[in-house]
């Protein structure tokens, strides 16, 4: 039997860090995707392989017992199978299912940079796996579990990537609302959007702690900031239901402002930043956790400029567009 699932990678716009202590972010699905092809084993170990994930590739092997065997980069290697491990075991936990599998992960996107990728291969395996087991999750359930997933290896999370990567879309994230999301309709074509990337220095969960830490020193001055970039995202969202593009490039440049200010930039992701200003963008910013990874910049008319700009400071740039699609089954 086999099962081939993909999930999209992620953008987000407004409110990262924020979304973590409850303020609303805005975030995207792009046209990068993860591919998690899952074949049926007789016994019931899994055997995970990653074959571009940014990494020099890995091989690991989670027996029907829950030891793991490892080839590989170890730092990388562990940090890129904790998410695989963890999403199988939680199906395997919740559902009392033990199918043994042989899971092969590609990805068209670095590993940690930003754009939600763990997520994605958190959703893929999650869909896969629960479907080579006989279970059939819905979108939301998927990223309920990949939320789960996340918050287990991470320790503190959000849903905002484990939802827009099922989802797929614009999506309007609001930890406090009713609902978990919102899709947001666009009266016009957002285009122009362009990604850099350089390595991380820090991974998602040390950032979140760094914030943390922070928070916790000084609360009086980051919980206004943290309040601020609230605020912020929900201006937003009518400006980009609205296609009111050059107000949306300058909310870009203050949410980055913000994100500077509670210290998850770096001297590199702020050349970045101000390099694809110079070239013509209306806003930049840094989408995901920082500490390194990507930016994104709003430049329409002027993305080869950017491009350009970025690549000058030895920075790798593409475009982006968005996605109406989250996970999808494409085999099986």
């Amino acid at each position: 039997m086999l099962i081939v699932v993909s999930a999209p990678g992620k953008v987000t716009l407004f409110g990262e860090h924020a979304v973590v202590y409850g303020e609303p972010a805005i975030a995207a699905a792009i046209d990068k995707r993860v591919r998690v092809k899952a074949i049926k084993r007789a016994d019931e170990a899994v055997r995970i392989e990653a074959r571009d994930l940014m990494l020099a590739g890995f091989k690991a092997l989670l027996s029907s017992n829950g030891s793991v065997t490892l080839e590989g980069e170890s730092k990388k290697v562990l940090a890129a199978l904790s998410y695989v491990k963890r999403a199988i075991e939680i199906v395997r936990e919740k559902y009392g299912v033990k199918v043994g599998a042989h899971i092969t992960i590609t990805s068209e996107m670095p590993v940690g940079a930003g754009l939600g990728t763990s997520a994605a291969v958190a959703v893929s395996v999650i869909k896969a796996y629960s479907l080579l087991a006989g279970l059939e999750f819905s979108k939301e359930e998927c990223a309920d579990l990949g939320y789960q997933v996340e918050l287990s290896v991470q320790g503190k999370a959000s849903r905002m990537d484990s939802t827009t990567t099922a989802i797929g879309g614009i999506l309007y994230i609001d930890p406090r609302g009713e609902r978990v999301y919102e899709n947001i309709k666009c009266t016009s074509d957002l285009r122009g959007f362009i990604v850099g990337y350089v390595s991380r220095e820090a991974s998602t969960g040390e950032m979140v702690e760094k914030v943390k830490k922070l928070r916790e020193k000084s609360p009086e001055i980051i919980d206004l900031v943290i309040k601020a970039m609230g605020e912020l995202t929900r201006k937003a969202r009518g400006l980009i239901e609205r296609g009111e593009l050059y107000e949306v490039g300058m909310l870009m440049n203050i949410n980055h402002g913000l994100l500077e200010a509670i210290g998850v930039s770096t001297s590199r992701l702020s050349q970045m930043v101000y390099a694809a200003r110079s070239a013509g963008a209306l806003g930049s910013k840094i989408t995901g956790a920082g500490g390194g990874g990507c930016i994104i910049a709003l430049a329409p008319e002027r993305e080869e400029e950017v491009i350009a700009a970025l690549k000058a400071i030895g920075v790798s740039a593409f475009k982006v567009a968005f996605s109406s699609e989250g996970v999808r089954v494409e085999e099986g």
